[in-house]
């Protein structure tokens, strides 16, 4: 009797899929890997073209993922290898119907990683993409799996987590603080960054106002000769608030012009009129009064942010002491010792000791950042 064997599925090239454009229009398939299985999801791909600072917001809170998320399918495998083996570089038979019968054929499928990528396309001729944006993405549906899947019971190891996506750690450096793991990481965390992002935003469109659209770095290299270009917002909301309406400002007039040097502040003093036919009072005032209150607003947010932070980090050393202490046999209850640290943190010469939930309010003059519309001031010069 001939031994028999079973054949591979035979999978055309991949150009040789036509792409039913009706039905395909704008959506890929997400291949999603949990710690027990994998899901199969339709993706809009609008989010895949998004800026990389950006994607990470999206997969923060209860609801945005519904408008580019729709799950399909979850199925779990007891060995994971059976369906995608890195080690034969093989799919099994599991996966390939998986694939089969929720992924159009000639439809893009992005993936959790490049070797996934590579076996997918090598087995299957499917179309696959992963880069950045999709890496952004996958630590998304880490973040979202609970609520994505709530099948899956299992949760990630810190083996399996992704590291921080570059999207928050860039946010996060961009206001000092750096070397932030992955395992820190919380729904607390993320929301208080949210808000962060969302005043960076604000800031970003006061700060193209009054750059592109009144053109003010040129005018004040032309009128001053003031090189502009680099000045935080701040400073600069801060020349022209107190060129329209110096009696008028927020921030003390001597700490506004602890920015500048001494000649540098009598100019502005002597130039002030030379600017009032290119700024309008209110408008101006406007703008200065909106950063100044979102400045003061993303200072206390960060506080407790970095607090949050040190909670975070303290919590995964104490829980790494006793599992090592656990795995050397060690009375863990007796070796470590348990202590609530305050953090003292220090943000603009003012000290703040927290010990407790502390709520963040937007400034009383705005919305909420993380509801605020992002245009630039309706009035204009």
């Amino acid at each position: 009797m001939l031994a028999t064997t079973m054949a591979q599925p035979f999978f055309p090239p991949v150009t040789n899929f036509p792409i039913n454009k009706k039905k395909n229009l704008g959506f890929c398939k997400l291949l999603f890997e949990t710690p027990s299985g994998f899901a199969i999801f339709t993706f809009d791909m609008r989010y895949l073209h998004k800026d990389i600072e950006d994607t990470w917001t999206y997969f923060v809170g209860n609801y945005w993922h519904l408008l580019f998320l729709k799950m399909h399918a979850f199925r779990r495998f007891e060995d994971k290898s059976d369906a995608i083996n890195l080690s034969t570089r093989r799919v099994g038979p599991r996966m390939i119907s998986l694939i089969c019968k929720y992924c159009l054929p000639g439809e893009l499928i992005i993936v959790g990683s490049l070797e996934y990528k590579l076996i997918l396309q090598e087995n299957m001729r499917r179309a696959c993409s992963y880069n950045d944006i999709v890496r952004e993405i996958m630590w998304g549906m880490q973040n979202l799996m609970p609520l994505l899947i709530p099948q899956e019971q299992s949760v990630f190891t810190k083996a399996d987590r992704l590291p921080i996506c570059k999207g928050l750690d860039m946010l996060l450096s961009r206001h000092g603080i750096d070397n932030v793991k992955q395992e820190w990481i919380n729904e607390d965390i993320l929301q208080l960054a949210l808000k962060v992002y969302h005043v960076d935003l604000r800031e970003n469109e006061h700060s193209k106002f009054l750059r592109r659209s009144l053109g003010l770095d040129k005018h004040l290299k032309a009128i001053s000769g003031f090189d502009a270009k680099d000045w935080d917002l701040v400073k600069l909301a801060t020349v022209l608030k107190t060129m329209v309406d110096p009696d008028d400002t927020r921030l003390p007039i001597a700490k506004a012009f602890e920015m500048f040097s001494r000649e540098e502040a009598k100019l502005i003093e002597l130039d002030a009129p030379k600017y009032e036919d290119l700024l309008d009072r209110d408008t101006i005032s406007e703008i200065y009064d909106d950063i100044v209150a979102f400045r003061e607003y993303v200072d206390k947010v960060l506080l407790k942010l970095r607090h949050l932070l040190k909670k975070a980090e303290a919590a995964v050393e104490t829980e790494d002491v006793l599992e090592k202490a656990a795995t050397n046999g060690v009375d863990s209850m007796k070796q470590v010792d348990h202590t609530c640290l305050a953090v003292d943190l220090e943000v603009r010469n003012q000290q703040c000791n927290i010990t407790g939930d502390v709520e963040i309010l937007p400034p009383s003059n705005s919305a909420d950042a993380d509801g605020v519309e992002i245009l630039p001031p309706s009035k204009k010069v």
